[in-house]
C-alpha cells in the first residue's frame, strides 16, 4: 500500500486483483466488484453450510440405526427389577432422535439422572398415573389437594432413570386416557405387582 497523494492510496482489488487508487481502507475498485465478491462469498458460505448439514444428517442417520440395535439389547420394559440402577446408553437422549447432536454436558447430565417412578391410582375412575418424582409422597399429597377423587400410591420404584417413564408411557399408549393417566388394564396391574415384588 503506497500513498500517492493526500487521501489516495495504491490498492489491489480483492475481487478482480486489479490495482486502483482509493482510500486507505478501500478493498474494491468498484461497486460492481464489491457486489460480485459479496455474492461469491455468500455462495461459498451456503455451499459450506450444505456440506455441514449433510454430514450432520448422515451422522444422525447412522446413530439412529445404532439406537435401534441398542433398543433390542435393553432390558424389557415390563421387567422393572432390571431397571433399578440401570442407566440407558446416552444415545437414547432425545437430542439424537432430533436434528442435532447433544453437547458433552447434556450427555453427562443424562448419565447422572436418577429419580423414582411411581404409580398413583384413582380407584373410583379406574385410572392410574405413571410418573417420576424425587419425592413421590409429596407428589401424591399435591395431587390429592387438587383431585376430586381419592388417590392412593400403588407402587414406587426407586433409583430409576427418567427414560423409563417415557418408555412406559409408550408401552401403555393404547390405554392412555390423557397426559400421564392410563386406564387400569391387566398388563398395567401386572407391572404394579412386579414393582411391589422387587421392592418388597
Amino acid at each position: 500500500m503506497n500513498k500517492i497523494s493526500p487521501g489516495a492510496y495504491r490498492r489491489i482489488c480483492w475481487h478482480c486483483g486489479e490495482p486502483f487508487l482509493g482510500r486507505k481502507n478501500a478493498v474494491y475498485c468498484s461497486k460492481k466488484c464489491r457486489e460480485s465478491d459479496v455474492k461469491l462469498r455468500l455462495k461459498e458460505i451456503r455451499a459450506t453450510t450444505r456440506k455441514k448439514r449433510a454430514a450432520r444428517q448422515a451422522k444422525l442417520q447412522a446413530d439412529r440405526e445404532d439406537i435401534e440395535e441398542i433398543l433390542l439389547g435393553m432390558p424389557s420394559i415390563l421387567d422393572p427389577s432390571k431397571w433399578i440402577g440401570y442407566t440407558p446408553p446416552p444415545m437414547l437422549c432425545s437430542a439424537w432422535s432430533g436434528n442435532y447432536l447433544p453437547d458433552e454436558w447434556r450427555v453427562e447430565r443424562w448419565l447422572r439422572k436418577k429419580t423414582n417412578l411411581y404409580v398413583i391410582f384413582a380407584r373410583s375412575a379406574a385410572r392410574a398415573k405413571i410418573g417420576i418424582s424425587i419425592e413421590p409422597d409429596k407428589r401424591l399429597s399435591k395431587l390429592k389437594s387438587t383431585s376430586p377423587v381419592d388417590l392412593e400410591m400403588l407402587a414406587v420404584l426407586p433409583d430409576i432413570h427418567p427414560y423409563y417413564e417415557g418408555a412406559l408411557h409408550k408401552e401403555f399408549s393404547d390405554v392412555r386416557h390423557h397426559g400421564e393417566w392410563f386406564d387400569m388394564c391387566p398388563k398395567l396391574q401386572s407391572l404394579v405387582e412386579k414393582i411391589n415384588g422387587c421392592t418388597a
